[in-house]
């Protein structure tokens, strides 16, 4: 709105570009919380009416496109922020949302890659004539592009693909990565049936995927994106997806997030009374160098019940000017989260700076930073899971390199935030695919669909188990890397199926 009355329209919609908030419909996009789901077709309705786009509902959550047109409009007749103000003295609506949109775990390419199927012993598997028959398996992610030309060669002669992201098909998102992911399925359970869920990296789209996907009949769900926004203590709304997923008999495999290096976690720490956080060279601000133009910063602290402390976020320049702020209010009123969030589009590449301030609290809480494509200047590996891998019922799996079994630089640890092993398995990751050929396909989006592909074999080889019992199998059999034990780098050990034992038919 402030850039609407500086500089118009055009001002508005720019800013709103750099943001990620427009789509292809010059809409910006909304997702409202309302405070009881029953609500939802009658306030979806009256949006409607409204000539607001409503893209679609899950639970008690609406994501709507609202048209700058409509903006415009309303603006010169009753001021810049009718609309939203109008939206937010709707009965019933909460919350506005931002999208905080969930991103791929995959990571640029690498010069040299390994072969996943060589490397875990599922290779043996096959040539026994285990190859994952009869096991449905659900590819969960942000876009399917160029999946039809593979099917037959690199994907099953056919799968089922379906899209829950607004306007768009499986494949028309210009992202490849879902494709990648299916193909290790497909490379490590030949034989599995593969069920395509394109969703846009919202709850409401997600959790409509995954209603699909179960009603599909999957008996694994592969997911390799996450997101940074909650508490990382398995009760978010991603993390309930799961753990109801997993209560009706599938096996949730999720990559743990490549944010290892682009997370800070401490207690806040204000030496000297101005409300800044100290960060441990003593300053109050820290680095990151932007490396990629899509840039997501997000601050999360142990609040989640009460929201009664308050805490904003705030990122400068290389020269000290403010580039953007987090200011939300947390008061303990119904709808707010104990968490800041800045997104940005098109970001020139360079060294940046972040502070936090304490606008009211009680107490020292204790901070988790995460910096999206934006290398930190004091990085702290362990609690940089993203969710849902912080779910009870999600078999979470860290990136092992496949050129020598090393733990990835890059890969998400645990524990979760309430104190859990996380990962439980690690995988290997940066491995040949046709999506990303020339180049590797990096980051712990390649292992997860390793080990959901390695559960497919074990469920066709013991087709009474369940899922329980895959992952169990998995976890007793995983090679025991790093320290010894389970531990929260490598979760149990690298995937590794055993030399087939007797039982087994083949």
């Amino acid at each position: 709105m402030v850039a609407y009355q500086e500089g118009g329209i055009e001002a508005a919609r720019e800013l709103a570009e750099r943001r990620g908030l427009l789509n292809r419909r010059n809409e910006i996009r909304i997702t409202l919380v309302l405070d009881d789901a029953q609500y939802v077709p009658a306030v979806s309705e009256e949006l409607r009416r409204a000539g607001v786009t409503v893209e679609g509902s899950y639970q008690e959550r609406i994501n709507v496109g609202v048209p700058l047109a409509l903006i415009e409009g309303l603006a010169a007749q009753q001021g810049t922020e009718a609309l939203f103000e109008q939206l937010t003295q709707m009965e019933h609506i909460i919350r506005l949302e931002l999208p905080a949109p969930r991103r791929s775990d995959a990571l640029p390419a690498r010069a040299a890659g390994g072969e996943g199927t060589s490397l875990t012993g599922a290779g043996a598997w096959h040539a026994a004539g285990l190859t994952g028959e009869g096991i449905r398996v659900g590819v969960l992610d942000l876009g399917f592009d160029g999946y039809r030309p593979l099917l037959g060669s690199e994907l099953p002669a056919s799968v089922v693909a379906d899209s829950f992201a607004y306007g768009l098909e499986p494949d028309g998102s210009g992202e490849v990565h879902g494709t990648a992911c299916a193909e290790i399925v497909h490379e490590m359970a030949p034989d599995a049936e593969l069920f395509l869920a394109f969703y846009d990296g919202t709850l409401v789209s997600m959790g409509q995927a995954v209603d699909w996907l179960m009603s599909q009949g999957v008996q694994i769900i592969s997911n390799s994106t996450t997101g940074v926004v909650g508490p990382m203590d398995g009760s978010d709304e991603s993390a309930e997806m799961v753990d109801r997923a997993a209560g009706q008999g599938v096996l949730w495999v999720n990559s743990s997030g490549n944010a290892a290096q682009e997370h800070y976690r401490a207690l806040f720490a204000d030496g000297d009374g101005d409300g800044l956080h100290e960060f441990p060279d003593g300053t109050e601000v820290i680095g990151l160098y932007v490396y990629a133009p899509q840039v997501t910063l997000a601050l999360n602290w142990d609040d989640w019940q009460a929201v009664s402390e308050d805490y904003d976020l705030y990122l400068f320049d290389e020269e000290g000017n403010l580039v953007a702020s987090a200011e939300d209010i947390q008061n303990g009123l119904e709808g707010q989260e104990s968490a800041e969030l800045i997104l940005g589009n098109d970001v020139p590449l360079g060294l940046y700076y972040v502070s936090i301030k304490a606008d009211r609290i009680s107490r020292p809480g204790m901070l988790d930073l995460y910096t999206l494509d934006a290398e930190l200047e004091f990085p702290v590996a362990e609690h940089s899971l993203g969710s849902p891998a912080d779910a009870q019922g999600a078999l979470a799996v860290g990136a092992t390199e496949a050129r020598d079994d090393s733990l990835a630089s890059y890969s998400s640890q645990g524990p979760s935030n309430d104190g859990r092993l996380k990962p439980e398995l690690s995988g290997p990751a940066g491995v040949s695919s046709a999506s990303y050929a020339p180049e590797v396909f990096d980051g712990t989006s390649a292992s997860a669909p390793h080990v959901a592909g390695a559960a497919a074999l074990v469920w066709s080889a013991f087709p009474d188990y369940g899922a329980e019992q895959v992952r169990d199998f998995l976890e007793a059999h995983a090679l025991d890397l790093g320290a010894p034990g389970p531990d929260n780098a490598y979760g149990y050990g690298r995937l590794s199926l055993p030399t087939l034992p007797e039982e087994v038919p083949g």
